[in-house]
């Protein structure tokens, strides 16, 4: 996918990951010949806020900054985007592009009349006695795009590109001197979460799982016998810390939820086998 950002020399630029709980938002600024991390806020949705009221106090943040008009861009949520790798039999990049395209349709989450798709083509290679073309096919929901543009449009920035991989993830990679390692990122949603592995600032690998908050609270109203709204609570109240999972505030301990670790396991430990 290539390197994350490119940055004119004294430039901000913003990225933004608009959630169902949250709003992300991280600024970027060449210094020598790095980009370094020197805005951050994290913006709460509360329950039943609107979406005018998070664009103000987005604006309020980037005018204090003194950044209005920055270039921006912004992260799509997994259950926005499909991502499949594929080997076919031998044939040419436009065939390939209209196979994998017709072979990924039954596989998405959404309609196929409503995506966007995009193709990487891989060339060919060995498999066996034959040979296979092969490459990588994404499918991003327009409706999803859209409804991004529309989120900036009371915000004082300039929209300039769209992530796959979530922006704040991105950020995370470059910021704390990661460059020369690799960093395996989760970034945690509200139906789905995203795995990010990211080396020398380039995104290599990349996968959605069916796991979120959403999923997390269920598991906790569930096995605690508490309402969605005390589940969702509690749940807020989360921290994790070195020492472990830490729950301020509440009659809770982290001795109360083996049930959740169990779950969370369960989920990742194909991932992991993979």
């Amino acid at each position: 996918m290539g390197k994350l950002l490119s940055f004119a020399s004294k430039t901000t630029r913003f990225g933004i990951d608009w959630g169902h709980y949250s709003v992300k938002l991280v600024g970027l600024q060449k210094r020598g010949n790095k980009p370094q991390l020197t805005h951050c806020a994290l913006f709460p949705i509360p329950a039943g806020a609107g979406k005018s009221s998070v664009q103000e106090k987005i604006s309020h943040k980037i005018e204090s900054w003194n950044e209005k008009d920055a270039p921006a861009s912004f992260g799509m949520e997994g259950k926005d985007v499909n991502v499949r790798y594929m080997k076919l039999p031998e044939m040419s990049k436009r065939e390939f592009q209209k196979a994998a395209i017709w072979e990924i349709r039954d596989q998405m989450y959404f309609k196929a009349e409503d995506a966007y798709f995009r193709l990487s083509y891989l060339g060919v290679l060995p498999d066996g006695s034959v040979k296979k073309s092969h490459g990588v096919v994404y499918a991003i929901r327009k409706s999803a795009i859209h409804e991004k543009i529309e989120h900036f449009q009371k915000i004082p920035v300039k929209p300039r590109a769209i992530f796959l991989a979530s922006h704040a993830d991105c950020v995370s990679s470059i910021y704390g001197k990661m460059e020369k390692e690799n960093v395996l990122l989760l970034n945690i949603g509200y139906a789905y979460s995203r795995i990010t592995i990211i080396n020398a600032g380039k995104v290599f690998f990349f996968r959605d799982i069916n796991l979120g908050g959403k999923q997390i609270t269920e598991e906790i109203s569930a096995n605690l016998s508490l309402s969605s709204g005390e589940a969702e609570s509690l749940k807020r109240k989360m921290v994790l810390e070195p020492g472990g999972l830490k729950i301020p505030g509440s009659n809770y301990s982290a001795e109360d939820l083996p049930f959740l670790f169990q779950f969370i396991e369960f989920v990742l430990d194909p991932l992991v086998e993979e």
